[in-house]
């Protein structure tokens, strides 16, 4: 029997982005899609923030001019009176100016608190997908090479390769992949269609 160098083993059991796939691509198209909802919660949150604050900032601009014209209004009919009435208004006016200014600034410190986590949790999440896929590769690879030593000398049939390869991406995804009654077959010639055709050997 010919030995089966390590290239060649791999070239039989199939390229690793179809094994990716049967493993992972549920996921990672899971993933995807959880992806462009937070991403499109994400735009409709700063859209109705910058809406609430556009809003805020028209009530108190309107409160703030009500406020300065009634002082002047008060001002100019008090002009006559004490310094320390007339210095008590212009606190008020301040007052009302700095309270305008604290609210603005909170609420955009709220903005930037929440699509701040909003964006932290996308990151998380895409990072936590990049390193699933690193280590299912890595555990693909590892496998690969152990079945390559147990094989030593053996030449396996098309039929054997494809129920290794089968048994191989049920060993890696554990109890995420659910067999149903009678589907054995189906699943292993799905294994095998990764198989690259046999060639005649002289």
């Amino acid at each position: 029997m010919a030995d089966i160098s390590k290239d060649q083993m791999r070239e039989r059991l199939g390229n690793l982005d179809q094994i990716r796939e049967i493993l992972v691509g549920e996921r990672i198209r899971d993933y995807d899609g959880r992806f462009s909802r937070v991403e499109s919660e994400l735009a409709s949150l700063r859209q109705e923030m910058q809406r609430r604050i556009e809003e805020l900032k028209n009530v108190l601009s309107a409160d703030m001019d009500a406020a300065v014209d009634s002082i002047e209004k008060k001002l100019k009919y008090l002009s006559a009176t004490a310094d320390e009435e007339i210095d008590d208004i212009r606190q008020q006016l301040e007052r009302t100016a700095q309270n305008s200014s604290n609210s603005i600034a909170a609420i955009d410190s709220l903005l930037k608190s929440q699509t701040g986590a909003l964006s932290e949790q996308l990151s998380e999440t895409r990072e936590g997908l990049e390193n699933d896929i690193d280590t299912l590769k890595s555990q693909i690879l590892k496998e690969l090479d152990k079945r390559y030593a147990n094989l030593g000398e053996t030449k396996l049939s098309r039929d054997r390769m494809a129920e290794l390869l089968f048994e191989l991406c049920m060993r890696i995804k554990g109890t995420d992949m659910v067999v149903e009654q009678g589907g054995n077959s189906d699943n292993k010639r799905s294994a095998e269609l990764l198989l690259p055709e046999p060639q005649n050997e002289n």
